[in-house]
C-alpha cells in the first residue's frame, strides 16, 4: 500500500538524505515501533481478546503479510506455536 504523494515522498528523501546514520537508525526504529502499537490497535479492534503468542503472531501477520506469502506466514505461525508447547 502506498498512499504518499510524489511530493510528499521527495520531501521525506531529502530530510532523511540530511539525516546521520545515527538519527535515521533511531528515526526509523521510533516510526517502526508506531507502526507496531498502529498494528496492535488494528488487530484489537477486530478481536479484543488475544494475548501473547496469539497477538504477536496477528501483528506480525498484519505488518509482514504484503511482503511474504500466506503458506509462509501459515508455516511460520505453526512452528511457533509448536514450540510453544
Amino acid at each position: 500500500m502506498n498512499d504518499t504523494t510524489p511530493e510528499v515522498r521527495v520531501a521525506m528523501i531529502e530530510i532523511f538524505a540530511g539525516l546521520s546514520p545515527e538519527q535515521r537508525l533511531e528515526k526509523c526504529g521510533r516510526l517502526f515501533a508506531s507502526g507496531r502499537r498502529l498494528s496492535e490497535i488494528a488487530v484489537r479492534r477486530r478481536n479484543p481478546r488475544p494475548e501473547g503468542l496469539d497477538l504477536k503472531l496477528a501483528v506480525f501477520r498484519l505488518m509482514c503479510r504484503s511482503g511474504l506469502s500466506e503458506q509462509f506466514l501459515d508455516d511460520l505461525e505453526r512452528r511457533a506455536r509448536s514450540e510453544k508447547g
